[in-house]
């Protein structure tokens, strides 16, 4: 019991200590040990490997982001670090679709809206995730002819979405 306690101390400081990095040490000097050597440790807190993603795309370093992101979703984090993981991720896409060059941005659109909606399968509670698909929907709208079938009306067939029941959304 007292091992325990103790490991957990351990663990709480040292998340306390990534996330103390890159708010008492400024953005420009977290996000730059955040991608020195321990960015790719594997055995890294998920935590400190979720605040140095976070940090890098505070600072705009986007793809060194990226990789930490989709790492911390292939590893066994727990689920409620994946979920924002995920969510960020998505973000990040979001972000450059938004600001990318036409070509680019539409790449970026895509993968957040994949992004958002595995999110939202799991977690279809996440009203933020909605808003930001139905802001990526809008910038690159699906095509209509994907959604075509003569028995659903049109307005349903505007939100329908592989996996999704046709009232999970708003």
């Amino acid at each position: 019991m007292l091992l325990q306690q103790a490991l957990k101390l351990q663990h709480a400081k040292a998340v306390n200590q990534a996330m103390a990095l890159a708010s008492t040490q400024g953005l420009q000097a977290a996000s730059h040990a955040a991608s020195s050597s321990d960015i790719s440790d594997p055995h890294a807190l998920p935590e400190a490997r979720l605040t140095r993603a976070h940090v890098l795309s505070l600072s705009g370093q986007h793809d060194a982001a990226i990789k930490l992101y989709s790492r911390l979703l292939q590893d066994d984090s727990p689920s409620g670090l994946r979920l924002v993981a995920l969510y960020n991720l998505a973000n990040v896409y979001l972000r450059q679709g938004m600001a990318g060059a036409p070509g680019d941005s539409v790449a970026a659109l895509e993968l957040a809206k994949q992004r958002y909606r595995e999110l939202l399968r799991t977690a279809p509670q996440e009203w933020d995730a909605r808003y930001n698909l139905e802001r990526a929907l809008r910038l690159a709208p699906e095509n209509e002819a994907a959604f075509a079938d003569e028995n659903v009306p049109v307005e349903q067939r505007r939100v329908r979405m592989r996996g999704m029941k046709a009232g999970d959304l708003p």
